[in-house]
């Protein structure tokens, strides 16, 4: 079992390793021709969006205002700048590796489970992002955590022009993560992002479905508010709603949001045996989303969960794959993320 677990750590290593000597091709490149596909996306009003739980993107630093302590150095963990790093360029790639299937880098990409600025920061300058000309938007939540919801975005495309982080009330004094909002205009055409990361599953069933339908009413109440400000305004929301669209609380956002088909986009392998951005146990489920306003519809009618290999490793329990992971328990596991990014394609013409 060992000698199998090795062979395919060794494997996935020269994956990532090819992967890696791509990115840097890519991103010499990209110093000549961003302003080209900046200009593509304006004349086509072609808008790519991507949404990914980043599985505890920390900082190795103890901040005094959040419960953070398991991701130092001391901790049992052991989560060392060595591995923040490694973790950031390993996303920086996969952002990336998502051009092969947009046709182009995303020009957003809504986050969660970020700590903080500087994270973003170390992501969008320290690494190979930083020729594509990405920006960030964060605001501290009062997650007693300290994880936030987070957007990225190419400023050379989308300007923003307002951000706020929106609190949800959950009626019982439990602090959850706020809603993100950012306006911003691509061309003449505004759009209004909210970037959503609803309270978890765990413990008690009806409380916890209680909390996020909390967090649906309050995305409801940001979209009427601002339609009533603008009619016709086009919205997209996407988020971790650890919830599928046939879930009650999600069906709540029906009255406002398109829910497209979902696809899976990677391999024929992995397209045949990975079902969802999501894997608990031996299920998989799609519950990170993106959805918009019925004046703006994703090409195709779907979006698209981002399945390629490096994204993945061998579930040798229950088979297939499964996301390869950060850590597994306390045990450091070297991989990106425990969810699967998800993208969808936008046409902004009338």
């Amino acid at each position: 079992m060992f000698m199998m677990w090795r062979d395919d750590m060794k494997g996935k290593a020269r994956y990532i390793e090819e992967l890696a000597g791509a990115a840097a091709t890519v991103a010499a490149i990209l110093v000549f021709f961003n302003t080209v596909y900046a200009q593509r996306n304006q004349d086509t009003r072609r808008i790519t969006v991507a949404f990914w739980n980043l599985e505890n993107f920390f900082d190795p630093f103890r901040d005094s205002l959040a419960k953070d302590e398991e991701f130092t150095s001391g901790s049992i963990r052991r989560w060392t700048w060595k591995r923040f790093t490694d973790k950031a360029e390993d996303l920086a790639k996969s952002i990336i590796s998502m051009k092969g299937r947009l046709g182009e880098f995303p020009v957003i990409v809504g986050m969660c489970e970020v700590e903080n600025g500087l994270v973003l920061n170390h992501l969008v300058n320290k690494t190979l992002l930083k020729y594509t000309g990405y920006g960030y938007i964060h605001h501290d939540s009062p997650d007693e955590r300290g994880i936030d919801a987070a957007l990225i975005y190419r400023r050379s495309i989308f300007k923003i022009t307002e951000h706020k982080a929106v609190s949800v009330n959950t009626g019982n004094g439990r602090k959850t993560r706020d809603i993100l909002y950012v306006k911003g205009c691509i061309g003449k055409d505004t759009l209004h992002i909210l970037v959503n990361h609803w309270p978890s599953r765990l413990g008690n069933n009806s409380e916890s479905l209680a909390r996020r339908r909390e967090a649906a009413e309050t995305l409801l109440s940001i979209c009427d508010s601002i339609t009533r400000t603008c009619r016709g305004s086009r919205i997209i929301a996407m988020g971790d709603f650890n919830d599928t669209f046939g879930s009650e609380a999600v069906s709540l956002l029906s009255r406002m949001f398109i829910f497209p088909e979902i696809s899976v986009a990677g391999t024929l392998e992995t397209e045949k045996l990975v079902k969802g951005s999501y894997k608990y146990k031996d299920r998989w489920e799609t519950i990170d989303l993106i959805m918009s306003s019925g004046n703006i519809h994703p090409e195709h009618g779907e979006f698209m969960v981002f399945a390629p290999e490096h994204l993945l490793e061998k579930d040798r329990k229950y088979l297939g794959y499964k996301p390869f992971r950060t850590y597994i328990g306390p045990r450091y596991n070297g991989g990106c993320s425990d969810h699967l990014p998800v993208l969808c394609i936008f046409n902004l013409s009338d």
